[in-house]
């Protein structure tokens, strides 16, 4: 994702047991990552990784200034999950 401000949601294509990991650069400021659930606003400054449960934990991202601001997502959509048989504990 590239320059984007995301609104509050969860990550309706993901297992409730997967993890979505959030890697985030660029030279910018602001656009801390919020989990309203737990009360929690997270710095999400350039190079951070951030591991969550995003089907369970509805989330977003607050406006930055200045420069780019890129993140890349690293999740497995639960079609990936059923399609390998993979059965959650």
């Amino acid at each position: 994702m590239y320059n984007r401000k995301t609104p509050l949601h969860p990550d309706k294509s993901d297992h409730k047991r997967g993890w979505a990991v959030l890697v985030v650069v660029g030279p910018f400021t602001g656009g801390a990552l919020h989990i309203p659930f737990l009360n929690l606003h997270m710095s999400y400054t350039n190079g951070t990784m951030i591991m969550i449960r995003g089907k369970v934990l509805p989330h977003e991202v607050e406006a930055f200034c200045t420069c780019q601001h890129i993140c890349i997502a690293h999740f497995t959509h639960r079609s990936l999950w059923n399609s390998c048989g993979i059965v959650p504990l």
